[in-house]
Order: C-alpha cells, then sequence, then structure tokens
C-alpha cells in the first residue's frame, strides 16, 4: 500500500510524468487506425463499424480530426438523406475527446443503438451528410462512401456476451 503522501505527489507532479506516455498512447491510437474513411468536413474524418452485443446492434462512429468534444449528456447525430433526416442518439452519456499534441489531432469514438427500422432507413435511403452534436459543437460532414457505410452497417460483428454464474453449495 503507497503511503499517503505519494497520491499527493503524484496529484501534483504526475502530469509531468503521465502527459508525454499519454500523448503517445493516442498518438500511437491514431497512427494505428485503420478503416475507410466514411464522411469528410471541418477538418475531421468520419469512420464507422458496427457490432451486435446480445441481439442489440450498434454503430460506432470514429471522429478524427480537430474537434474536442466532452460532456455527460451524450451526443446526437443527424443523418441527412433525400426524403428525411435520421435521428440517432448515443448510447453512452459520457463522450470525451483524447487528443494528441503531437499529432495535432483528436480522436473520438460515440456509439448509437441502432433498431432495425433506423437500419432500413439508413439502407433504403441516399446518404447526403452527417452532423454529430456534443452539448454546444456540431460537426457537419459530407458522406465520401457511402456505399462503405451501409456495408458497415450490414456487416457486424457479432459479440454474444453470456455470462454465467457458478452456484454455491
Amino acid at each position: 500500500m503507497q503511503p499517503f503522501y505519494y497520491f499527493w505527489a503524484m496529484g501534483l507532479f504526475g502530469k509531468m510524468f503521465v502527459s508525454k506516455s499519454a500523448d503517445e498512447i493516442v498518438t500511437n491510437k491514431i497512427n494505428d487506425f485503420q478503416g475507410t474513411v466514411m464522411a469528410e468536413g471541418d477538418n475531421n474524418q468520419l469512420f464507422a463499424g458496427c457490432y451486435i452485443v446480445n441481439e442489440f446492434k450498434f454503430i460506432r462512429l470514429v471522429l478524427i480530426g480537430e474537434h474536442k468534444l466532452k460532456s455527460l449528456d451524450g451526443a446526437d447525430a443527424i443523418i441527412s438523406t433525400d426524403k428525411d433526416d435520421i435521428e440517432l442518439e448515443s448510447d453512452c452519456t459520457e463522450i470525451e475527446t483524447e487528443n494528441s499534441a503531437t499529432l495535432n489531432k483528436s480522436i473520438t469514438s460515440i456509439e448509437f443503438n441502432i433498431d432495425d427500422e433506423l437500419e432500413k432507413m439508413i439502407l433504403e435511403s441516399d446518404l447526403k451528410s452527417i452532423s454529430i452534436s456534443v452539448k454546444r459543437n456540431k460537426y457537419q460532414l459530407e458522406f465520401v462512401n457511402v456505399a462503405k457505410f451501409k456495408e458497415a452497417l450490414t456487416a457486424s460483428i457479432d459479440l454474444d456476451v453470456t455470462v454465467e454464474f457458478e452456484e454455491e453449495e
């Protein structure tokens, strides 16, 4: 067990040691990120992927670029189509951007629950743009690869999570 002054010293001096390694971790995360750009705008790029957990489908939007987002109230996304706007509300309320001072870029991951009706609307529409809003920050991105976005939506990874407990004797 660490003495109290250890935690005090780490709080006081920890940023000198943590910030460089934290920046390195985020820099590597951005540099190692692989995927197809789905939309672009405001010096940001949007990537997307889907997965299923216990029969619930989620789309993860990853925003890389010059943005800074932080919220405990979640995020909203509006996909503009040729017909109507499709509104999505983030599944998680806590959203926070990871920044890389080295690259002068940020990365943010936001997940949205997609039901069958929303998926059908997205697949049957001609997608134009997507806007992502977190608090007062709004980022407008134009789709550059609609086919890949729709493909990502239908090519989900099934992460069937089952937890089993052993009964005590």
